[in-house]
């Protein structure tokens, strides 16, 4: 299992508020056990195991229940069903070093991450004909330009140094040269 988090938006979607409590809660449990991409294998004992050890009740409705308000999207795949958490990429910020999924996505209705993948870099496919569950984003944007924009912010800036060359506690703001020739000369 892995640690996600609970978007504030769960609590105010007006399609998730149409099921029940029980598919709710197992639509959060299938965060915890999907791979980096909102996969994981379509299999009910598998599920049960993992999120509801020790509940009496079966997962299946619940899954039935999702797939119904497309919450999630189910599929064959030659590994066997898979379940898609749709907008997981949107909701969630998997850690970098997470293995890849070992599972293909979707593709207009064909499972096959090659398939998705050269389409994207030849922009062979119309945006529109991309399943929005492999995209998750603006049409257009590459994958690469999703995981470039992720990585910006804090760690691109330079970080302060004591004049001993130790960090300073909780300095994290970017320096100028001017500072830096001012501290060593």
């Amino acid at each position: 299992m892995r640690i996600r988090l609970l978007h504030p938006e769960f609590f105010t979607d007006a399609v998730l508020a149409q099921c029940s409590d029980f598919a709710r809660l197992v639509f959060a449990g299938l965060w915890l056990i999907a791979d980096r991409e909102g996969r994981l294998l379509d299999n009910v004992k598998m599920i049960d195991g993992l999120i509801l050890p020790r509940d009496r009740r079966s997962s299946q409705k619940a899954l039935d229940e999702l797939a119904h308000h497309h919450r999630i999207r189910r599929y064959m795949t030659p590994l066997g069903g898979v379940i898609q958490i749709i907008n997981f990429l949107k909701y969630q910020h998997p850690h970098p070093k997470e293995k890849p999924s070992p599972f293909p996505g979707r593709v207009g209705g064909v499972a096959s991450d090659q398939a998705s993948d050269s389409a994207r870099k030849n922009k062979l496919l119309d945006p529109s004909v991309i399943d929005p569950v492999t995209s998750d984003g603006p049409p257009g944007l590459s994958q690469r330009n999703r995981d470039r924009a992720r990585a910006s912010g804090h760690q691109t800036q330079r970080r302060r140094v004591a004049a001993d060359a130790h960090a300073a506690r909780g300095a994290s703001a970017p320096v100028g040269d001017d500072l830096v020739k001012k501290v060593f000369g």
